[in-house]
């Protein structure tokens, strides 16, 4: 009993029980990568905020502008029914 518990706790990676050591990272190979995408991502960052999100809010702005529209319109057309409503019954 005394061996396998020793078994164990030599195959234990880490003091706690759940958890398990992540392999070893090498440093250069991620400086390297960080360094070679970083243009890409600066580059995506300067777009997303100049092009992309103000084509959005144009997009965004004509969009509320066509719902108001419709929503004005909607409240017309149910004024016009209850004003014929009212013609109809006064005329008779």
């Amino acid at each position: 009993m005394m061996k396998m518990m020793m078994e164990a706790r030599i195959n234990k990676k880490t003091n706690f029980p759940d958890l398990e050591r992540l392999p070893n990272t090498n440093f250069w190979r991620h400086l390297l990568n960080y360094w070679w995408n970083r243009p890409r991502v600066f580059v995506e960052d300067i777009h997303k905020k100049y092009i992309l999100n103000p084509k959005e809010e144009k997009e965004k702005i004509e969009l509320d502008h066509i719902i108001n529209e419709t929503e004005l319109l909607n409240k017309i057309l149910k004024l016009e029914l209850e004003l014929s409503k009212i013609k109809k019954n006064s005329t008779k």
